[in-house]
């Protein structure tokens, strides 16, 4: 049986990994304007998949669980930006 620390550590293991990765897509997303919009749009969706399936991952309600959200809402917010 795990105990809930290690629950805990576990969870906010993975949300360390997402916020880097997010950050990194973030990143390749903002580089170039009108010939990158759809590779910037693809990576924006790809990002908003990982983020939604990490979600499934951690304890509704736990501080991960809200870490998720808040970068969830942030690449959404990018993608309305974006028109889509």
């Amino acid at each position: 049986m795990i105990k809930r620390n290690e629950w805990q550590i576990r969870d906010r293991g993975l949300v360390n990994e997402t916020a880097t990765l997010h950050r990194q897509l973030m990143m390749v997303a903002t580089i170039g304007e009108k010939r990158m919009m759809q590779s910037r749009v693809d990576i924006l969706r790809r990002t908003a998949l990982v983020l939604a399936n990490a979600l499934n991952c951690v304890e509704v309600g736990s501080l991960e669980y809200f870490d998720l959200v808040r970068l969830l809402e942030k690449t959404a917010t990018e993608l309305r930006r974006l028109g889509e």
